[in-house]
């Protein structure tokens, strides 16, 4: 139990682009719109802790059939018993050869619903391991910056590459106190300067 939340919450911080925001923003529009927010997002965290590696790299593959891929999806929706509309969603993604974005997809629609109910998703590295309190500290620095935000959830990972200093992203915006980006920051004025 314990890793599928793990994996869960690994999902929702998938980087979200272009076609797969669409996608995502779409599905999350329609199922709000017809009041399935409560029975169709467990299921897509359901279906998110399906999509292993091994399946994704099925979905992406030019060389396997849409009705194979079809197929499968379909399969996994009726053994998790997904509402109609999204099983739809699962047809219409293969017929439209996006299968293999399905994750960043359903990342979408979890993160949509969660920036709704107020909750932000943050990244951040840093040069060592962050402090309880330096945690804490970046947490209500989101709060402060995004209006709205109820709770932040912090991905963080440990760059020995930025020497000191951390790296926060939160959605377009980045914070970079790095000593390396200071340095590149110096390097980059002194080559504007003439000797």
């Amino acid at each position: 139990m314990a890793s599928a939340q793990k994996k869960s919450q690994v999902n929702t911080q998938v980087v979200v682009t272009g076609v797969a925001a669409r996608y995502g923003r779409a599905l999350h529009t329609l199922i709000c719109e017809k009041k399935l927010n409560k029975k169709v997002l467990p299921q897509i965290k359901a279906l998110q802790n399906a999509l292993t590696e091994e399946l994704q790299g099925f979905l992406a593959a030019a060389t396997i059939s849409l009705s194979a891929k079809e197929n499968v999806l379909s399969a996994i929706g009726a053994k998790l018993k997904v509402e109609p509309v999204l099983q739809n969603f699962l047809k219409l993604v293969v017929q439209k050869k996006r299968a293999g974005l399905l994750l960043q997809m359903l990342a979408a629609v979890s993160q949509l619903e969660d920036r709704k109910n107020g909750v932000i998703y943050a990244r951040v590295s840093s040069a060592v391991a962050l402090s309880d309190v330096q945690e804490g500290a970046l947490k209500s620095f989101v709060k402060k910056q995004v209006d709205g935000t109820v709770e932040v959830k912090l991905n963080t990972t440990v760059d020995e590459t930025l020497l000191a200093g951390m790296r926060l992203e939160v959605g377009t915006t980045a914070y970079d106190s790095s000593l390396k980006n200071k340095l590149e920051q110096l390097k980059q004025g002194l080559h504007g300067t003439p000797l």
